[in-house]
């Protein structure tokens, strides 16, 4: 009895594994959910996920290919910022701190467009600055550095997603940050 009960199970897994396979391969991603379970995504194939506390909270983060060209590696940010924790802010405020411009660093912002994914209004903005790299050893030189910014509000509280690379490479990440966004799902928040 056990054998053909494990026989129906083993039936109905080796399909739907060989799907799943055939899908990571076809999108040259994996689905991925942190520890902490506050969200799924598609992980970029050739990328590296960890998630890690801070002295801002906890944040989860992406690391690109290695580039050995330049001396800033493309990476994703995603934070969580709860209504009630501290420094929280609501995300229109923080939204406004983020875009604020900069002289020091020549950091500039483009306007927000409003993209719907899965029925979120999603605020998506680009910004630009300048800063010395590397930061911990000299000689450092300019780069000039470009994110592409997402605030995924979940209720009062909401998801900032961040892909920062260099100017020079940003056009390379544009396509693969929109389709990440489009496969990015809260889990258990309203």
């Amino acid at each position: 009895m056990r054998n053909k009960i494990w026989l129906a199970v083993l039936a109905v897994l080796i399909p739907a594994l060989s799907v799943a396979q055939v899908d990571d391969a076809r999108t040259g991603s994996a689905r991925y959910s942190p520890p902490s379970k506050t969200f799924t995504c598609d992980l970029p194939s050739g990328w590296s996920a960890f998630e890690e506390q801070d002295g801002f909270g906890g944040a989860v983060h992406f690391l690109g290919p290695d580039d050995r060209a330049s001396v800033y590696r493309a990476g994703l940010d995603i934070r969580y910022s709860e209504k009630g924790d501290a420094g929280y802010q609501p995300y229109k405020q923080a939204l406004e701190e983020m875009k604020r411009a900069d002289g020091v660093t020549s950091r500039n912002s483009t306007p927000v467009r409003l993209m719907r994914i899965a029925g979120v209004m999603v605020r998506i903005f680009e910004i630009t600055e300048t800063k010395r790299l590397p930061e911990d050893t000299w000689p450092a030189a300019p780069v000039e550095l470009h994110k592409y910014v997402a605030v995924y509000p979940s209720g009062e509280s909401y998801f900032t997603l961040t892909l920062s690379s260099t100017r020079e490479s940003y056009m390379d990440y544009r396509d693969l940050f929109v389709g990440f966004l489009k496969t990015f799902r809260p889990l258990g928040y309203k």
